[in-house]
């Protein structure tokens, strides 16, 4: 009885261990097919961000060709119109140098932003900057364009000129339906403002135009004098 006992035991154990053996393999089965299905599910999410951001890097090039193809409209716009009158373009001659200079950014403002702190304003000391760092080669630094600009009847205000380094681009739209009441009978393209916004003006349009991003001559404006005293060549002096 004993041995028939031990007997049936090993047989009993022995089929609980198939079943054991037969579960596991099964559980290991529905791991692996479920390690297949995530497996598979992450690679769909992967390529599903991926063309997402394939589609959002299209569009972004899609609205920049768009705003460059706009930009150069206003260009051809502006300088065709300049060639028989008087024109006052503030703005889009700023932003026509900002977008030759900073393709890559993203809008005006920090475009500008980028210009105002790389080579425009000392921010630590409040001022202009005294060294040219715009143009390859030399060239003339804010603080000298801004001595040029007072010896042609522009406002001597150093540091009212520095402090509207901050917003200029903002505040350009402010005096331009004023502004351009007094332009003077001379055709060409002109730029300016309130004082001493358009000495600002002027000293960033022409540190553009040092490192060749705006190439045309621009007549800048002192308040609402219509008394054009000088000019802003294409190849970055003061005349």
């Amino acid at each position: 009885n004993q041995n028939q006992f031990i007997k049936e035991a090993e047989e009993y154990a022995t089929e609980e261990s198939s079943k054991l053996k037969l579960a596991l393999t099964f559980a290991c089965k529905a791991l692996s097919a479920k390690d297949q299905l995530l497996g598979e599910k992450d690679q769909l999410l992967g390529e599903k961000d991926q063309r997402l951001r394939e589609m959002a890097s299209e569009k972004e090039r899609h609205i920049s060709n768009l705003e460059h193809q706009m930009l150069q409209t206003k260009k051809d716009n502006l300088l065709l119109k300049a060639r028989d009158e008087a024109v006052l373009g503030s703005r889009i001659v700023l932003e026509i140098g900002l977008a030759s200079c900073y393709p890559t950014l993203g809008s005006a403002t920090v475009r500008y932003e980028k210009l105002r702190d790389d080579h425009l304003l000392d921010s630590a000391r409040g001022r202009l900057k005294s060294t040219c760092t715009i143009a390859t080669k030399g060239g003339t630094s804010p603080a000298d364009v801004f001595k040029t600009l007072t010896k042609h009847g522009f406002r001597d205000d150093v540091k009212g000129v520095a402090r509207e380094a901050k917003d200029l681009y903002h505040e350009l739209s402010k005096d331009m339906h004023n502004l351009a009441q007094f332009l003077p009978d001379q055709k060409g393209i002109y730029v300016g403002g309130r004082e001493p916004m358009a000495t600002m003006l002027a000293i960033a349009i022409n540190q553009l135009q040092q490192a060749g991003h705006i190439q045309f001559d621009v007549f800048p404006l002192s308040g609402m004098d219509s008394t054009q005293t000088c000019k802003l060549q294409r190849n970055g002096t003061v005349v």
